[in-house]
């Protein structure tokens, strides 16, 4: 939801009183967030084990996530989901500028499209996925669907009507956007007993490292392509890419927490 209002207040802002005034509103409404909070801080923070040694836990729980199997297969198909959610959430407001030719405060509704469609697919993947009880063909599901709205998005030229443009987006972010929370309940059901909090940290990292690398292949790409509607259409190779994991959880058909 942070994203929608970003996606809504950050190019209104550039334009009406400049670029660097959208980011001065985003970090004061950060910090202002920051105050408000404390006084939840002693509520949220029961559990809390300050005898907890930091030293090595990031290694630790990539261990767990590499012992097994399921685990190692699911956080590499993350890293190329991330990889292209980043990808698009960074430079959709730029291609609807700079390719579709759309007014910058349009370019911020559609990214806000964008991620309500992704919050809403969030919700929507889940209860499919509580339906035909298997997470992992409801993430193939989401792959398969982000790869058409990829292509749909290299069809979009300056005539393009807004309402095409938009449906397109909401594809996109529904997709591409939208995986995340099958994905956190399918590590949970793969982990090991007694260890989800482990299998979620170690899985999170190639999961962002695919938010590093993303948006940096996307620019490499781009360069080579030299329009940002073309180059998600060739990104979509790597969600192509991060199906073959996905394939290889899906016939081995062993119990999850086996490596």
């Amino acid at each position: 939801m942070g994203g929608v209002v970003a996606g809504l207040m950050a190019p209104t802002a550039a334009v009406m009183f400049g670029w660097q005034a959208a980011l001065y509103i985003g970090a004061a409404i950060a910090f202002t967030v920051m105050l408000v909070i404390q006084p939840l801080r002693a509520r949220l923070d029961t559990d809390r084990d300050p005898t907890t040694k930091f030293r090595g836990a990031v290694f630790r729980d990539l261990g767990v996530v590499w012992r097994h199997r399921g685990l190692r297969l699911l956080s590499m198909a993350a890293l190329t989901m991330s990889a292209v959610q980043l990808a698009l959430m960074t430079f959709a407001v730029t291609m609807l500028v700079e390719d579709v030719q759309i007014d910058l405060v349009t370019a911020g509704t559609g990214l806000a499209v964008l991620q309500v469609a992704g919050v809403a697919g969030r919700l929507a993947w889940g209860v499919v996925a509580d339906k035909v009880r298997n997470g992992i063909m409801t993430l193939v599901a989401t792959q398969l669907l982000s790869i058409a709205a990829a292509w749909a998005t290299a069809a979009m030229v300056p005539d393009t009507p807004v309402l095409t443009v938009f449906v397109i987006l909401a594809g996109f972010g529904f997709s591409a956007v939208g995986w995340n929370g099958v994905f956190m309940a399918e590590i949970a059901r793969q982990a090991p007993d007694g260890q989800i909090g482990s299998a979620t940290g170690g899985a999170l990292v190639p999961t962002f490292l695919g938010v590093i690398i993303g948006p940096l292949l996307f620019i490499g790409l781009h360069e080579l392509i030299g329009t940002y509607t073309g180059t998600f259409a060739v990104l979509s190779a790597v969600t192509i890419l991060g199906l073959v994991p996905m394939y290889m959880i899906a016939r081995s058909g062993k119990a999850p927490n086996k490596s």
